[in-house]
């Protein structure tokens, strides 16, 4: 049975796609906006400022610099699990480990994503609901 730790971490690498396709089609948006109202892109920092694109951006962010903190092994098997939705089994056969060592590997990533994710939930919580999109 997966801890609530496990369980907090997965829901945001599950949710991450969602969340860095929000983030980029914002920033999209308001890069079109500015075009459209005559903004120099040289002026792209005022655009940003933007609360809805900040907390997107801080969110991101923190999923990118938590997952480079894994060594490779643990960051292929994040990435073809909760990104590519294989299983254990599949991820097994395209790395060639076993499939226990899979879920270890699995399991440490986990437990070193926690405390980054952590900093981020309420944000995370708050795209959930509807608030920050």
């Amino acid at each position: 049975m997966a801890s609530y730790r496990h369980r907090m971490v997965e829901a945001v690498l599950k949710d991450f796609p969602d969340i860095n396709g929000d983030y980029q089609r914002y920033k999209q948006f308001l890069d079109l906006s500015a075009l459209a109202g005559g903004v120099l892109l040289s002026e792209r920092v005022d655009r940003y400022s933007d609360e809805t694109f900040r907390a997107l951006e801080t969110i991101v962010n923190a999923v990118y610099e938590a997952f480079k903190g894994l060594n490779e092994r643990q960051r292929r098997v994040v990435a073809l699990m909760y990104w590519r939705r294989l299983d254990a089994e599949a991820i097994s056969g395209e790395i060639k480990f076993s499939v226990r060592r899979v879920y270890q590997l699995r399991n440490e990533a986990l437990n070193l994503l926690y405390r980054p994710f952590l900093e981020v939930q309420e944000l995370v919580e708050e795209w959930r609901l509807g608030r920050v999109k």
